[in-house]
């Protein structure tokens, strides 16, 4: 069954990320077209015109992945999801206010390249880029504001769920840290590995296909640690740890690379350098707390996370029980 908001505060959460995808989806459409009726024809092989289009196309994927995070939160009151939701739109309003300064950057660049069709571009295209950071940090106030609330809401759910056991409740918060984790792996891994492709082909007009595997690699390596932690299988718990330290390097490798001399990193490098340490502090911590939740393996754990129709009896109860409230 889809997952229906039941309170003030589920729909408050709802109606806020809704709300912000349109507004500032909206506004990145119109610095996108400003900007490409802005630019000669021979502008669109530099570097500096692919800054916009990465921008928006970012924007776009993370305030979609966003929409699905929040469903996941409600649908489970994932206490730790919703903290890392929060945690995420801080994130995501310090990107869109360096944005304001790439934007500038690369303008700037194609200006003195003669490469505009209008110089003052920037004088249109600026205001909107700072009330996209206004947009995006007065949702992360708001968001912080209703997590506050949901987060005692939630809280009793998995009080119930593990009948007031404080061993299992430290296992369990640990196991919502790591499945949290990857969840937000995914969009950050992915983004920066999009970014990085972007930027690459964007200069040397081809496409990279190591960085095309490696999306493929990171999907496959999350999503099945993904479901051999919840099952509990130590062994392909290992190598899928180990598979995520290989990605690890490799974020590395992308970073270290980008500082080697190569031109074509210079307009988004504020932005990707951001992006890049965000990656691999996840990768990092990722790794460190799926060692831990293996170690907890085989101590009772196991039934409280693997099956559905248990979970679904437990929230059947919760709802219940703030009905007659």
């Amino acid at each position: 069954m889809f997952y229906r908001p039941t309170s003030f505060w589920t729909w408050a959460l709802v109606v806020l990320t809704v709300a912000e995808t349109l507004v500032v989806l909206a506004i990145e459409g119109i610095i996108f077209a400003m900007f490409r009726d802005a630019q000669r024809p021979i502008s669109k092989t530099t570097s500096e015109s692919k800054a916009v289009p990465m921008f928006l196309s970012l924007l776009i994927l993370g305030l979609l992945y966003q929409q699905l995070l929040v469903y996941d939160t409600l649908a489970h009151r994932n206490t730790i999801q919703l903290i890392g939701l929060c945690i995420y739109a801080a994130c995501f309003c310090v990107y869109t206010g360096l944005q304001v300064t790439q934007l500038q950057v690369a303008i700037v660049a194609l200006a003195d390249l003669d490469f505009l069709l209008i110089n003052d571009i920037w004088a249109k295209i600026g205001p909107l880029a700072i009330v996209n950071a206004t947009a995006t940090g007065a949702h992360m106030l708001v968001l912080s504001g209703i997590s506050f609330k949901l987060y005692a809401e939630f809280q009793w759910t998995i009080y119930r769920q593990l009948n007031a056991d404080l061993d299992m409740q430290k296992r369990y918060f640990l196991f919502q840290i790591y499945m949290t984790l990857l969840k937000f792996d995914f969009f950050f891994f992915v983004g920066f590995l999009l970014q990085n492709a972007v930027v690459v082909a964007g200069f040397t007009g081809t496409v990279e296909w190591s960085v095309v595997v490696a999306v493929v690699y990171t999907v496959i390596v999350l999503i099945t640690s993904s479901w051999y932690v919840k099952r509990e299988n130590r062994l392909a718990t290992a190598i899928l740890l180990g598979l995520q330290l290989v990605l690890l390097g490799y974020f590395i490798f992308r970073f270290t690379n980008m500082f080697s001399g190569n031109s074509y990193y210079l307009p988004v490098i504020k932005s990707l350098t951001y992006f890049a340490v965000i990656t691999i502090l996840l990768g990092a911590i990722t790794v460190g707390v799926g060692i831990t939740c293996m170690l907890n393996f085989n101590k009772g754990l196991k039934p409280h996370v693997s099956s559905n129709r248990l979970a679904e009896e437990w929230l059947g109860d919760h709802e219940m029980e703030l009905s007659e409230i």
